[in-house]
């Protein structure tokens, strides 16, 4: 897993402040525009622009995506979820 600062940006969905970026798959490959995030606080499916600031995702972004691939990120939401469901038990 790689992690790089980004610049300070809201999620649109829930306000909450994303300042850097981590790319579960190999290599120190740092987030490109378009490329989808999800929020930690809220789950929201959310893209980077060429700033590398927040946008909400393009209504059909998940429809136009090959069944693999939205099969990934609706695990990695339903992954953030579940972080959050332990962190408000404790």
């Amino acid at each position: 897993m790689y992690t790089e600062s980004t610049k300070p940006s809201a999620c649109p969905a829930c306000g909450y402040e994303v300042d850097a970026a981590s790319n579960l798959g190999e290599g120190k490959v740092g987030p490109r525009k378009d490329d989808i995030t999800i929020c930690l606080k809220c789950s929201a499916i959310n893209q980077f622009n060429e700033d590398l600031t927040l946008r909400a995702s393009d209504p059909d972004l998940l429809k136009n995506m090959k069944p693999m691939d939205r099969a990934r990120v609706l695990r990695m939401v339903e992954m953030t979820r579940v972080v959050q469901r332990q962190r408000q038990k404790n």
